[in-house]
């Protein structure tokens, strides 16, 4: 009885410390979605300064790349994939005849992972097939039958007619 008792302890203390590991590192998570934030801005920046700035700040750049990998968030490749709403999130459509359907065709914000988790979605732009729209004939041609509309008036108003007001439902209840 002692042992069994000793046993479940045991095994109750190490999924408690399992469990705590594992809530201290997803609460940074909501930290490292901020600091996402500014590695966009800082790539964007790099994109756009010139050869001499871009030599200067590419270590500072793969430092902080270092850093998050440390911490287990890793960017993942988006375009050219299929669309998986799991991973992406779609701002975008437009159709490209030679890609297949589905497809990124663009991506917006890279996408993150921690832990194998997704920390952050990409957003991106997806190849979709427009569906075929009614032309305006068609719709103009199809008529709704007349006694639709005055039927639905009609029950509208002795529904309405045939409910007690306000006042009534209060009396009502008080009488109960």
């Amino acid at each position: 009885l002692i042992t069994g008792f000793i046993g479940g302890y045991l095994f109750y203390k190490k999924r408690e410390e399992k469990g705590k590991g594992e809530f201290v590192k997803y609460c940074t998570a909501a930290v490292f979605l901020e600091f996402l934030e500014f590695m966009d801005s800082f790539e964007s920046a790099l994109e756009k300064c010139s050869a001499g700035q871009k030599q200067a700040l590419e270590p500072l750049y793969k430092q902080l790349k270092t850093f998050l990998e440390k911490k287990g968030i890793i960017p993942f490749e988006s375009k050219e994939e299929k669309f998986n709403p799991e991973r992406h999130e779609a701002l975008q459509t437009s159709f490209e005849e030679s890609k297949p359907d589905s497809i990124v065709l663009e991506e917006f914000k890279k996408g993150y992972l921690m832990y194998g988790k997704v920390l952050r979605h990409a957003q991106v732009r997806v190849n979709k097939k427009p569906e075929k729209e009614e032309s305006q004939t068609e719709i103009s041609e199809t008529k709704k039958p007349e006694a639709t509309e005055p039927i639905a008036k009609g029950f509208e108003k002795e529904n309405r007619q045939n409910q007690p007001s306000k006042g009534e439902t209060q009396n009502q209840n008080k009488q109960e």
